[in-house]
């Protein structure tokens, strides 16, 4: 059905309680008959509802207001909010009840949106009258989409929960939008940079030339770092010296070697720091890390305490 330009006998059921008819300014230019669906546009003036983009719907006009002749505001429209009978649109029926209605035009709904989808209220009763829905600036929301946005936030699978709920980030602390995306980049940064180490107790006299001093899988991603080494018994014949690499997968870490020189592990505790690694340090949860000795001239006697630490990516 067509927009009306008549004055229109709406049968209305009331809003729990008595309705307070509340003043809108009409948009110039405009005639609004008694009894018909109200929008608001953009601008807050008041129109005839119809499929119009950025329209919304603020009830039911309990007068007629002719400014047909005047600018925007020179007289005001009464508009009462609550359930009232329009025209049935498409053919809805019972099974539509609690369903959104959205406007056709300033007397029709129908149960779903043509060009903008601007909605009317929940659907209350359908019957030989027409559609009787809700009309007003109460938030529609039709019993279907209630019952499915329970359901999805309440669920833990991947795109539903928490990643439906937002979040206010006021400091640009987080780029994640949502709660899910926002605790995995919080979980993310806490370990990243996340130092660790693993120790190898190494009798001196057991490193010979490609020995294996030492192997383990961290079981996460990350970087090794360095390596060091501290005398848990001191060495004491001198010129001695052993040169310790990282090989993680089988694969030389760039720099970072760790040389013991026995003239410098003759006292307890004495130590030993290998320089920063330059590059190939990289592993993954399933790569094996060991520590591999280079060039030896044999130890006779100490053991050293192994360390090498790494930090989680």
């Amino acid at each position: 059905m067509s927009a009306t330009t008549e004055n229109r006998n709406t049968q209305f059921l009331g809003a729990g309680g008595v309705p307070i008819p509340t003043s809108y300014p009409v948009a110039a230019t405009t005639s609004i008959p008694q009894g018909v669906l109200v929008a608001i546009n953009s601008s807050g003036y008041a129109v005839n509802a119809a499929d119009t983009a950025s329209l919304k719907v603020v009830g039911m006009s309990t007068a007629a207001a002719d400014n047909t002749d005047g600018g925007a505001g020179d007289i005001d429209v009464l508009v009462q909010q609550g359930v009232s009978c329009w025209v049935n649109g498409n053919a809805a029926t019972i099974a539509n009840v609690g369903s959104l209605a959205y406007v056709s035009d300033n007397q029709t709904v129908a149960t779903s949106g043509t060009s903008n989808a601007i909605p009317v209220g929940t659907i209350y009763l359908v019957d030989d009258s027409g559609i009787w829905c809700y009309a007003g600036l109460a938030a529609p929301l039709d019993a279907s989409t209630l019952t499915g946005l329970i359901t999805d936030l309440a669920s833990t699978s991947t795109g539903e929960g928490a990643s439906l709920v937002g979040v206010e980030d006021a400091g640009s602390i987080i780029t994640g939008a949502t709660v899910e995306a926002a605790l995995v980049e919080i979980m993310k940064n806490a370990n990243a940079g996340l130092a660790s180490s693993v120790s190898f107790a190494v009798i001196m006299s057991s490193a010979t030339s490609d020995s294996v001093v030492g192997r383990f899988t961290p079981g996460v991603s990350g970087k090794v770092k360095k390596l060091s080494a501290s005398m848990r018994i001191r060495s004491t014949t001198d010129s001695k010296s052993c040169q310790i690499k990282a090989y993680i997968g089988g694969v030389a870490t760039s720099g970072g070697a760790l040389v013991l020189q026995s003239g410098s592990l003759t006292t307890l505790g004495a130590g030993a720091s290998g320089a920063s690694m330059s590059g190939l340090n990289q592993f993954t949860t399933t790569d094996e890390i060991t520590l591999v000795c280079g060039p030896v001239t044999a130890f006779s006697e100490g053991e050293a305490n192994i360390q090498v630490f790494f930090e989680s990516v």
